[in-house]
């Protein structure tokens, strides 16, 4: 799995690999448990 994440620096589609992904979702989850 990979997710193409939106770049404003750049003003383009990036590709994301699933351990990138994983720790955005778990960055979030931690912020809204706290």
């Amino acid at each position: 799995m990979s997710a193409l994440v939106y770049d404003h620096s750049v003003r383009a589609y990036l590709p994301y690999d699933r351990q990138w992904v994983k720790q955005k979702i778990f960055q979030h989850l931690k912020k809204l448990a706290h």
